[in-house]
């Protein structure tokens, strides 16, 4: 059976069904455009009728809020729903993609301005819709190819200070590597990793990886490997400025890598900072672990993060983690085997054995 990969909503009746009976014609057996239930008739609610603005205006009420009221109890009939693409009216995009249920968005403008989640409805229908489906179809093109490569249980560990994240992250691999091959990825500069457990700055490292691949140069990943106690890590760059220096398309071409040579049962990363692309990671992880402390400031900060995690992924991925602090003297691998022991590596272990 397929699946509604297209939804559209907030926009004039007769205009959403043209619009998905020209997008239904081009997708063909990959799914279908589904119009949201209801939001013709919302939409109608507050259309052109002069006596109906100005009722809603005399009343004191205001028509953004009316709008909000209906698209968020819209929402909620259709919350078990996801869509590859959200089209229509801002108000509406934005509540799907804000709800999770929306991978990708693109809002029909009253402006003539135009970039990648906004297109004018001021021109011909034809070159509009020629427009949306061109969308679409890269946004397909991005995920099938991501589908066809992801085969490694990917975790992503996220939020915290740079020292937390990196003994969280590091021990989950760990623990993971105890029954299976794991590779670590780690997106987080100065994290300590290399310090922590005494390791050394290899020759070739994530800097000399990426560019490698952005000259779309053949290479195995193994080169830009080291191991800790049993599980294998990308080496992360002398120069962490690197980081953000990585493009989307640079971070697509690693996923690629990272999953056809097929030598990782999983993969965790350690996301700590907001990579360009980071999103294709965490929309693919199957599980993300969210660190914060427990101060007022670190609770606060988990909250912002959160409402950024809602727009990649959905909630029921994503794990809350509270971190005190590791123990620990004197820097090295034993770490690894203390840390397992504690409280928060048995917590790790029973999240880890349920996926």
């Amino acid at each position: 059976m397929q699946n509604p990969v297209v939804v559209i909503g907030g926009l004039e009746k007769s205009y959403m069904q043209k619009l998905a009976l020209y997008l239904n014609t081009r997708i063909g057996k990959d799914g279908y455009v589904e119009l949201l239930e209801g939001s013709d008739r919302q939409m109608d609610l507050l259309g052109s009728s002069g006596k109906q603005m100005e009722l809603l205006e005399s009343s004191g009420r205001q028509i953004d809020s009316v709008r909000e009221d209906m698209r968020l109890q819209n929402v909620r009939h259709q919350r078990e729903k996801h869509w590859e693409l959200a089209v229509g009216s801002e108000a509406f995009v934005v509540a799907l993609q804000e709800a999770g249920q929306a991978e990708q968005i693109l809002i029909l403008t009253d402006t003539e301005e135009e970039d990648e989640t906004h297109i004018s409805q001021y021109q011909a229908r034809s070159v509009l819709f020629q427009k949306i489906i061109a969308r679409y179809q890269s946004i397909a093109s991005v995920g099938m190819q991501m589908a066809a490569v992801k085969k490694q249980h990917w975790i992503v560990c996220t939020g915290g200070n740079r020292g937390s994240l990196m003994a969280v992250s590091a021990l989950c691999a760990w623990i993971l590597a105890r029954r299976q091959r794991v590779l670590y990825v780690e997106f987080s500069e100065n994290s300590g990793l290399v310090s922590v457990f005494q390791l050394e700055y290899g020759t070739a490292d994530m800097s000399d990886l990426f560019l490698q691949l952005r000259k779309n140069m053949g290479t195995s990943l193994e080169l830009f490997t080291g191991q800790l106690d049993g599980m294998d890590y990308i080496r992360p760059p002398e120069n962490a400025m690197i980081l953000y220096e990585i493009r989307e398309e640079d971070l697509q071409a690693f996923l690629r890598q990272l999953s056809a040579e097929g030598r990782y049962d999983a993969v965790v990363f350690s996301v700590g900072s907001m990579i360009c692309g980071c999103q294709l990671i965490f929309s693919q992880a199957e599980r993300i672990l969210q660190i914060s402390g427990g101060d007022l400031c670190s609770r606060c900060a988990a909250g912002e993060e959160v409402a950024f995690l809602k727009k990649c992924c959905s909630e029921e991925k994503v794990t809350k983690l509270v971190v005190s602090g590791f123990s620990g003297d004197l820097p090295g691998v034993h770490l690894l085997h203390e840390w397992s022991e504690s409280e928060m590596g048995q917590r790790l272990r029973q999240i880890l054995n349920a996926e």
